[in-house]
């Protein structure tokens, strides 16, 4: 009886250990939200590292409206964020990007995207967002999820 109790309380210590590992890191890219992002292919550059490398997956997510005193105030074409990653957080390569087809038609509706990726470097910069609408970009917001542990 007493084996079986320590062994019942030694399974439950794993379990509540394991558990506690798990976590997930958000970090937001230092973007101001009253900030536009131009029309026409205009691109705003940033330079903002996020150290992603304490676990195997990633996700990028991007949010965004349209400036409701330009015409058309609705997003049709592509908003693009272009990344780069590095091994020790100074020499960054490997470009690629996330890229939102847009179908906002109403003034203030959100548009969002979200994609996850396998982490192959530790390091992953924001370079830039690119508006290829008519509308300015407004109100947007840039986040990277990491998960660590089990």
């Amino acid at each position: 009886m007493r084996l079986m109790k320590t062994l019942i309380s030694i399974i439950i210590l794993c379990a509540l250990s394991a558990s506690a590992q798990y976590r997930f890191n958000s970090y937001t890219a230092g973007v101001a939200t009253n900030a536009y992002i131009g029309t026409n292919s205009y691109s705003t550059t940033y330079s903002t590292a996020f150290d992603v490398g304490a676990g195997s997956t990633a996700c990028i997510q991007l949010a965004f409206k349209m400036a409701t005193n330009d015409y058309p105030h609705f997003a049709t074409n592509d908003v693009i964020t272009t990344w780069q990653s590095s091994m020790d957080g100074t020499r960054f390569t490997n470009q690629f990007q996330f890229t939102i087809k847009s179908n906002a038609s109403a003034t203030n509706t959100e548009v969002w995207g979200l994609t996850n990726f396998n982490v192959t470097y530790p390091w992953l910069k924001l370079m830039s967002v690119s508006n290829l609408n008519q509308a300015r970009l407004t109100n947007y917001s840039v986040r990277v999820g990491n998960k660590i542990g089990i």
